[in-house]
């Protein structure tokens, strides 16, 4: 949900609010717009402050990781927190936000802080990010592409392509706000704090494999380790 101005005076403070940094371990987006989500029966608000990478992704699926994952980190007056996790697959071509970070981060170096000041999010606003990321459904095999097996990337192709048999074949076309597993559970990143709650989104964005070898080439592995559930309930969006 967007709220308080115009969606181009919005995008606006977007760009004047956003830059790049990549800490020597995680690339981060640090937020300050007021773009903000709402999650849960009673509409607490929860705004937008982070946009953290993973190589692969901090989640598994039946036992297996993505090659990257995107969480949107985000916190409510209330001091509640919430995480947007977005997962990604091997594809013909990316979305363009991944394109540009791919780009902006080239000449960062693996293990050394970079703060890359002159990307600002010019070229895709906001609302456009959200929009790939919450409308996306299952993809094609047409644009789907491959994945090579390199010592930064522990997946092998047939453990990506077609996911749809973690659900119903039903919900292929069903889009990410309306497609996803949700969990409390603790931050990735020490302290690691509990009750942190998360919405994984199902259906997988695509990126291409340049954009992808950036990544991985930067961040090597800097996924959290896959934590037990102890007990905790996966609630599934689609089973009520």
């Amino acid at each position: 949900n967007v709220k308080g101005k115009e969606e181009k005076e919005l995008d606006k403070d977007i760009k004047s609010h956003t830059r790049f940094a990549y800490n020597g371990h995680t690339i981060e987006i640090p937020y300050k717009g007021e773009l903000v989500t709402t999650e849960g029966a009673d509409g607490e608000t929860f705004a937008l402050h982070t946009i953290r990478i993973h190589t692969p992704s901090e989640h598994t699926f039946d036992g297996e990781h993505y090659p990257m994952e995107m969480q949107f980190l985000h916190k409510s007056d209330g001091d509640k927190d919430l995480g947007v996790s977005a997962f990604f697959s091997p594809a013909i071509e990316s979305p363009k936000f991944v394109s540009h970070i791919a780009d902006a981060v080239r000449g960062a170096k693996e293990g050394e802080s970079h703060m890359i000041e002159s990307l600002v999010m010019e070229v895709t606003p906001f609302h456009e990010i959200a929009s790939d990321v919450l409308m996306q459904v299952e993809m094609p095999l047409e644009v789907q592409g491959e994945l090579k097996h390199t010592d930064n990337n522990p997946i092998v192709p047939e453990t990506y392509r077609d996911r749809a048999g973690l659900y119903e074949k039903a919900e292929a076309d069903v889009p990410n706000y309306k497609s996803y597993y949700k969990y409390q559970g603790s931050d990735t990143q020490p302290p690691c704090n509990e009750g942190v709650t998360w919405i994984l989104l199902k259906h997988s964005l695509p990126i291409k494999s340049e954009d992808l070898e950036t990544m991985q080439h930067l961040e090597g592995h800097n996924n959290r380790k896959t934590q037990p559930l102890n007990g905790r309930r996966i609630l599934d969006s689609n089973i009520h």
